[in-house]
């Protein structure tokens, strides 16, 4: 906010004080009642709160200070309420949510006491009809007795059903009704044959023979149940069931005289313990008629099942395999009664009531109805652990008993799609466990009996309705969510807005205001807490850290606390002179913090390793995530050296000997990934991150790229129908497909720092033709050597349907330099029922014209939509608009399908309007100046002051600020000349580039090959040689490598580096043991894969190579002692730098480097790429001409006479020279004959071709060797 000025501030508090007196009574009076109001409602909160620890208890019980505190907290609140009642205060709507919040504890309390009054008196009920038991008789007093049980049961199942938290339900059903449920079913066979035995008594009695006689039938049938219900129960409660033996033998007798009476022919004999005999299963695999299946004892069936009609009822079945039931079940309902299913259940029918899980028990369920909400209801003892729902539903509890929990957790999939307007949304009726949505833009409406104990918001979602909700989570991609009902407890990330109750937060807020810490765990770069509740707002002042390496104390570096995640990160501690040293970390709660508890310390032997954090595709963090790791690069085959598994946020970290390994990704719902780490022996590696990408939905296809470390970027084209008949492109710029309100198709990850995974996903598939297309957007190497490989995931399936591998021929005279891969189509028919995969797999000559006419299109709506139409710096005429807006209508006019042809003549037309339009920018030198403030202000907020490398020294970070301000004050004076503004502009140009100058390096170096050293072997040596012992001793015949260094103040021009070799697998031989030896001034020799280095400003080493190496795929890093930055160069023989090249308005940063090279019989061409800066907006008008180079030849050692001539220059149009990349081919001719010592340079490029700015466009020197490649 800005502050006002002290003027101003005098007469507001002028104003205040002098209307005061005659408000001040009033005034007293409402912060009397503010005061008021807020403490009855502190206190309120404050005693319901403290029910939580009764309520929530693993022992059942209903102690006095329970009740106690029950009836103080109830009469707190209801002060609290009645002084709200009233009551005006800006606070108003947060402290009513406080009281009610407060109230939903009132409320699981008095469930919880209900619960144990209830329990008591089942307990009394119990010994009752315990007593019969002892007596061994069963009379009609024992028959009353047993009912009066059974019907307290009942209404007991209900009200522990009620109480909060699956935990505690269970700790009740332990308590209460197992021996209860005991009791009951020891007697059940007796009770039961009794009262049959009196009916019928009574029938012939009264002379009814027939009926007797049907009735008599049942009492075989009524003792297998019976029998098989105390089996059952045996099974469960092991010697808890007593044997009545008496009774039995009483029952035997009576029946055997009652058969007599109804049959004079020789009676049957009792049967004592009937059994039923086993039937071969009457359940066909697919149901396709209404009607009961399964019968009154548990029936196993070993594969799957399938309904696919309404009016279905499966009891007492142990389903092996997957339960489907399918869309012919329609608007219908299905029943399951004591149904078990081992594998999924997948939904695809069913309608608005319609299907019913009782006593049932399923591990996961999978909801997917095309056309449609369907409800599910869980009731009696159904456990379901896993919903998935991948479209809309109603998922409900209903009559649930204590011992089912019902649905534990709820997952909304990305598939689920509520369009406004379509009365589709998902329905929660329940307890639950936990609620994860990733379904974006989806409405959940909670009932008000609903009961969620974690709610996470993973996307963008309304959550609706008056439940409660124990705690919510909003991650940075549910940014912008809503909740009507606020949670107990919201927990926030980093910049993330949720609106709650119609308020908006910004940061999250606790029901409890203190915790305790309970446990800690460390890692070599982190220290996880564990606490007993969430209290939002701790910070690192909370805590004391201290730590000491081998008993000797030492700070951690860059300690950072994590309040979300509970966690502080930290620096690990170097390797190098640390190995198997003990680090001790202990944390103590401050004593006037929130936190409370002891001092906890832990212990880590400092080794060598990796590790990191695995997210999914919305920065989430993947617990349970398992990492299979094994040795060596891109090793995703054979043994497993090492197994470790992500924790709560995804955090992973391994301890593992110096090497290369991949780690296997595997997760039930997830896509097997791998991912490359390194361990070395200076620092423990951290941030080795992954994404890993979870399975499609049932019903979607899902399309993943990957590819190798270079080139760095590969992007996923994705061309396909529309449902409307027109046709979509996905991409990185378009990334999503659809009617704006539900998603078609969507490139869900989009991945830019080499390897992948890159992926696609059709959520609904229309019929007709879609394209998939690979494009090599970074370049560095061509498409046949990026490893590319594309995989077809059809629904949920973990393993790919379809694999393709990029083809690894030699490129053509046709396919040279292209950068797209054609991979595959699909022919999709039937409303996605039918789906063929048509393999194309060939690299294209040029880019695909639907492709090309596609981002065309884009490109014009981009220009239209951002830029703006004035006569100010930086905008355009309107009638330039204009023009722009007539030729997108004529490309847009042409149909949604339009010919090759068609679109070629499209495209040209409207490159030609865009150029067009560009060249109209309004410009004034006063516009430049200011647009170059403003840029090179961002630039300065965006470095770091200090000494490392890439830092700026704060004298020159003072300096250029000075500059700035400068050039601000006569940018700021209007009336200044154009000439005046140009010089401003000048001058802050060369401050700019003088303080860009001033930033700490090390990595400007040449690498260059010697003739006779690009193949060589050399033994390994044991170990280092003698200092001052010459280097022609210990390396006959071989020609050094030469490293030559500039390194950049740095403190008394000293820097410290480590080596590190960097080598294609092709390129060193197995048995190689890969040394690199260089001397350092004093004469000691050193191996740069093992030791620092000291190098002195502008110093050059000879390095000395042992192995097999080929030269020109050599690679060499060096890297800062603490490991963070580091330049890799590869192709030895081009000069690799980077310093700065000027371009003019632009500053490029990073080498211009070379894709390829050719020489054949006197003839050949380069390809160079230059990579533009983010600093400017000016666009390249036209295409680089020959004369826009100079090129001179240089005759190396040798002296041979050898002329070379530049035959022509093309290059890209420049579409822009911001952020973008321009590739300039160089086609020469020469004779004479070449080797590595003749260079030829391309020297400063004056002319001038930046389009109406017409400034002239510079960069330094570079060159490249004839005869090394």
């Amino acid at each position: 906010m800005r502050k006002k000025s002290k003027g101003l501030m005098t007469g507001v508090t002028a104003a205040v004080i002098a209307s005061s007196a005659f408000v001040s009574p009033v005034s007293s009076q409402a912060a009397v009642q503010q005061t008021g109001t807020q403490q009855a409602v502190r206190e309120g909160v404050s005693a319901a709160n403290g029910l939580k620890p009764f309520y929530q208890s693993s022992q059942i019980e209903m102690s006095a200070e329970f009740i106690a505190q029950f009836s103080h907290s109830k009469a707190a609140l209801a002060k609290a309420k009645k002084s709200l009642a009233g009551y005006k205060g800006s606070d108003q709507k947060k402290l009513s949510a406080e009281v009610l919040h407060a109230e939903e504890h009132i409320m699981r309390a008095a469930k919880y006491i209900d619960a144990v009054k209830m329990g008591q008196k089942l307990e009394e009920d119990r010994k009752v009809l315990e007593l019969h038991f002892d007596e061994e008789s069963i009379t009609a007093d024992a028959v009353s007795d047993y009912q009066k049980l059974s019907d307290t049961l009942a209404k007991t199942e209900r009200v522990f059903g009620k109480v909060y938290g699956s935990s505690t339900r269970k700790e009740f059903l332990s308590k209460y009704l197992v021996p209860s449920k005991i009791a009951k079913e020891t007697i059940i066979y007796e009770v039961s044959m009794y009262e049959l035995q009196k009916q019928i008594s009574d029938l012939v009695k009264a002379g009814d023979t027939e009926t007797a006689k049907k009735e008599f039938a049942k009492l075989e049938r009524l003792a297998e149940r019976a029998l098989d219900v105390k089996e059952k129960g045996e099974k469960l409660h092991p010697g808890k069931y007593r044997t009545l033996e008496k009774v039995n033998k009483q029952l035997e007798l009576d029946q055997s005289k009652m058969s007599e009476e109804l049959n004079p022919a020789p009676a049957s004999t009792p049967v004592s313990s009937p059994s039923p005999s086993p039937s071969a299963s009457a359940i066909p695999s697919t149901i396709t008629a209404a009607g009961d299946y399964g019968k009154d004892t548990v029936e196993t069936i070993d594969g799957n099942v399938t309904v696919s009609v309404a009016g279905v009822n499966l009891k007492n079945l142990h389903i092996k395999g997957d339960l489907i039931l399918d869309e012919g079940i329609g608007q219908g309902d299905v029943f399951l009664n004591g149904v078990k299913v081992e594998g999924k259940t997948l939904v695809k029918g069913g309608g608005e009531n319609s299907i019913h899980f009782t006593d049932s028990v399923l591990a996961t369920v999978i909801v997917n109805k095309n056309d449609g909400k369907v409800r599910i209801v869980a009731s009696g003892n159904t456990q379901v652990a896993e919903v998935h729902l991948e479209s809309a539903a109603k998922i409900e509890e209903d009559d649930l008993a204590a011992g089912g929990d019902g649905f534990t957790n709820v997952t909304v999939s990305e598939s689920v799609q509520t369009a406004a307007g379509s009365g589709l949304q998902v329905e929660l009726i329940g307890n639950f466990e936990t609620v994860n949505n990733r379904a974006t833009q989806v409405r959940i409406h909670l009932d008000q009996a609903t009961d969620i104990r974690s709610l996470v918001l993973n996307a963008v979602a309304t959550v609706l309705g008056r439940g409660v909700i124990e705690h919510a989570a909003v991650n940075a991609h549910a940014n912008g969510s809503s909740i009507e009902q606020p949670p107990a407890n919201l927990v926030l990330d980093i910049g993330t807005i949720v609106t709650v109750n119609n308020e908006n937060h910004t940061t999250g807020y606790s029901q409890v205001e203190k915790t305790a810490l309970t446990d800690v765990v460390l890692s070599p770069s982190s220290l996880t807490l564990q606490m007993k509740d969430y209290v939002a707002g701790l910070t690192q002042e909370d805590f004391d850290i201290t730590a000491k390496l081998d008993g000797q104390l030492i700070t951690l570096s860059n300690l950072q606390y994590n309040n979300a995640r509970n966690t502080f990160t930290f620096t690990p501690v170097i390797l190098t002179g640390n190995m198997d040293k003990k680090l001790e970390v202990s944390i103590t709660p401050r004593a006037d913090s929130k936190v409370s508890g002891e001092r906890i310390t832990k212990e880590y032997t400092i080794a060598q390793g990796f590790g990191g954090r695995i997210t999914d595709i919305y920065g989430v963090g993947i617990s349970g995530m398992q990492l299979k790791i094994r040795e060596g690069f891109d090793s995703k085959y054979g043994a497993i050296f090492k197994t470790v598994t992500t924790d709560e946020y995804g955090n992973y970290w391994v301890n593992v000997p110096q090497g290369e390994y991949t780690a296997e990704l595997s997760k039930s719902g997830y896509v097997t990934t791998y991912l490359l780490g390194a361990a070395n022996t200076t620092k423990f590696n951290t941030l080795v991150n992954e994404t890993a990408i979870r399975a499609a939905a049932s019903n979607e296809l899902k399309i993943m790229l990957t590819w190798d470390e270079r080139p760095r970027d590969l992007d996923s084209h994705l061309v396909g129908p529309r449902a409307d008949g027109g046709k979509f492109h996905t991409w990185y710029a378009e990334r999503v497909s659809g009617n704006g309100e539900t998603n078609a198709v969507d490139l869900d990850w989009d991945d830019t720092e080499s390897y992948g995974p890159e992926t696609t996903t059709i959520r609904k598939l229309t019929n007709g033709t879609y394209r998939f297309y690979v494009n090599n957007y970074s370049g560095e190497r061509p498409l046949n050597e990026s490893k590319g490989k594309v995989e077809i995931f059809k629904g949920n399936s973990l393993t790919a349907d379809n694999v393709f591998s990029v083809p690894t021929a030699p490129l053509t005279e046709d396919t040279e330099g292209s950068d797209y891969w054609f991979v595959f189509e699909l022919k999709v028919t039937n409303n996605g029922g039918s789906v063929e995969v048509v393999p194309v797999n060939r690299i294209l000559s040029s880019a695909p014209r639907e492709i090309e006419f596609s981002q065309t299109i884009y490109q014009a709506k981009s220009i239209l939509k951002d830029e703006i139409a004035g006569k100010e710096h930086g905008n355009y005429p309107q009638a330039s608009f204009n023009q722009l807006e007539d030729a997108l209508e004529n490309v847009n006019s042409l149909g949604e399908n339009p010919s090759d042809e068609t679109m070629e003549q499209a495209i040209e037309s409207l490159n030609n309007a865009i150029r067009d339009f560009l060249k109209t920018r309004v410009i004034t030198d006063r516009g430049l100046l200011l647009e170059k403030i403003k840029d090179y202000t961002s630039f300065k907020e965006n470095i770091h002051t200090g000494s490392g490398v890439g830092d700026f020294p704060q004298a020159a970070v003072d300096q250029f600020a000075l500059d700035l301000q400068a050039a601000k004050a006569i940018a700021d004076t209007f009336g200044k000349t154009e000439e005046e503004y140009k010089e401003a502009q000048k001058a802050l140009e060369e401050a700019f580039y003088a303080f860009n100058g001033k930033v700490y390096v090390y990595h400007s170096y040449i690498i260059e090959t010697k003739p006779g050293s690009d193949n060589f072997t050399v033994p390994p040596l044991s170990e280092a040689p003698a200092a001052g012992t010459e280097a022609e001793v210990l390396f006959p015949n071989i020609t050094p490598l030469e490293l030559s260094l500039d390194v950049h103040e740095r403190e008394n021009g000293i820097g410290v580096y480590t080596g590190a070799m960097e080598l294609e697998t092709e390129d060193l031989s197995a048995d190689a043991g890969m040394q690199l030896w260089c001397q350092i001034e004093n004469g000691e020799w050193i191996n740069l894969l093992e030791h620092n280095i000291p190098i002195e400003a502008d110093k050059t080493l000879k390095v000395y190579s042992i192995g097999v190496i080929e030269s020109s795929e050599l690679r060499f890093q060096l890297n800062d002692k603490d490991g963070e930055f580091g330049g890799r160069f590869h192709n030895p023989g081009m000069m690799i730098s980077d310093r700065n090249y000027r371009f003019g308005a632009l500053q490029h940063q990073g080498p211009i480097r070379s894709t390829s090279m050719h020489n054949q019989e006197g003839t050949g061409f380069i390809d160079l790429t230059f990579n533009y800066p983010v600093f400017t907006s000016e666009q390249l008008t036209g295409a680089l001409k020959l004369d826009d180079f100079t090129f001179t030849y240089t005759d190396g050692q040798d002296g041979g006479a050898s002329n070379f001539h530049v035959d022509s220059i093309t290059s890209t149009t420049g579409e822009a020279l911001s952020g973008g990349e321009n590739q300039v081919r160089i086609n020469y001719s020469y004779n004479g004959a070449f080797d590595a010592t003749d260079r030829v340079e391309i020297a400063s490029l004056q002319n001038e071709i930046f389009g109406v700015d017409k400034r002239p466009v510079q960069f330094s020197d570079m060159w490249f060797d004839m005869g090394s490649r």
